[in-house]
């Protein structure tokens, strides 16, 4: 049947980038339907900052008129020089010819551009969720986990894609258990040694996120993949933090006014934004704010520590905060982290934190489909 893969342009193309994802999941009990209106502010170069240093062109591929496979193209010229596009917001059904068609169009934008790999899933970069979802599909993801259907991985490996880089969470499902056995009744952190511990403060958001992007940015600098994340950036990213978390699930350790550690949860709204179907609508938002009251499972989302910090007071202080925000918790998880992070892997074991789902995020150089 013919296929044809071509940008994403028209108001129909756009209806059917959205809408793709709910035939591919149509089946899938354990699928958390994307907000459109999120994905169009997302993917919205005028709206997205990080779109300021980086190119954007969406492609849908349809067979016999119906839309099959989908990516996002994204080319950031700061990866120029090592040649790397990224692709993320990928779906698609089980039909691996329509997969090749879109990945070939898409390779040969990213090389029209100078870029000779093209690298992901990212949505839409490394900040964002991140990878393919590789194993415990009978599992609903917690929430900012990729979940996809196990054809997915099979048909990038079919097209070319080899795995860049295995990345894992971890999980313990009794952690306020866990905390009480081993280290009794949990307690506030105690500020000490000229280190300070609070929470975040939604009075003062816009200087709070200063201080967790500042951190972050210098914590992070040599990991993975990273890059800059502007003030701007990280504020748009921000948008719905207070939808996810709460101020006292966010701490902030400072030495003076300068801030140096940092512990970021949040809920797992998975269950809620499920029920969200895909629509805010004004009625729907208020359900999920009703049922987020209830949430009892939290999520891991960043712990950083400023390098000149790293072998100081700084973590204990921190570990003891995770220790109280999850007193009362049932379930606590990490996002993706990679193997060889030893550091946060050995805070893991003192929570009783095991590896639990594992991602991949795959690459493919120009030319090796063919070859």
């Amino acid at each position: 049947m013919f296929r044809l893969t071509s940008p994403v342009r028209t108001a129909r193309d756009w209806r059917d980038f959205l809408a793709l994802p709910a035939v591919v999941y149509e089946q899938d009990p354990h699928h958390v339907p994307e907000v459109g209106r999120e994905v169009r502010r997302t993917l919205d170069p005028r709206r997205n900052p990080y779109f300021r240093h980086a190119g954007l062109t969406l492609f849908l591929t349809r067979r016999g008129g119906r839309p099959c496979a989908r990516t996002a193209l994204v080319t950031d010229r700061r990866r120029l020089g090592e040649g790397r596009a990224f692709f993320g917001f990928f779906e698609a059904l089980d039909d691996v010819d329509a997969v090749r068609d879109l990945f070939a169009v898409a390779q040969a934008q990213a090389a029209r551009e100078g870029f000779s790999v093209l690298e992901g899933p990212y949505d839409p970069n490394s900040y964002s969720e991140l990878g393919v979802q590789v194993d415990h599909f009978e599992r609903s993801p917690t929430f900012f986990q990729p979940h996809n259907p196990p054809h997915l991985p099979r048909l990038l490996e079919s097209v070319g894609f080899e795995t860049a880089k295995r990345l894992h969470t971890l999980r313990n499902p009794h952690v306020a258990r866990t905390i009480r056995e081993r280290y009794g009744e949990p307690r506030p952190p105690r500020s000490r040694n000229g280190l300070t511990v609070r929470t975040f403060d939604p009075r003062g958001r816009g200087a709070d996120l200063e201080r967790v992007r500042e951190v972050f940015e210098d914590a992070f600098a040599g990991n993975w993949r990273h890059l800059p994340v502007s003030a701007e950036e990280y504020r748009f990213s921000a948008r719905y933090l207070g939808w996810v978390t709460r101020p006292d699930l966010l701490a902030i350790v400072e030495h003076g006014r300068e801030p140096v550690g940092v512990l970021q949860c949040a809920l797992d709204v998975n269950p809620a934004l499920r029920r969200l179907g895909g629509r805010a609508s004004p009625l729907r938002l208020l359900r999920f704010l009703r049922d987020r009251r209830r949430i009892r499972d939290l999520l891991i989302f960043a712990v950083g520590v400023k390098q000149a910090w790293q072998k100081t007071r700084v973590f204990p202080l921190l570990f003891e905060a995770m220790r109280w925000m999850a007193r009362d918790a049932r379930a606590l998880e990490t996002t993706w982290i990679s193997p060889e992070n030893h550091g946060v892997r050995t805070a893991a074991e003192r929570l009783d934190l095991v590896p639990d789902r594992e991602f991949a995020v795959y690459a493919r150089r120009e030319g090796a489909a063919r070859a």
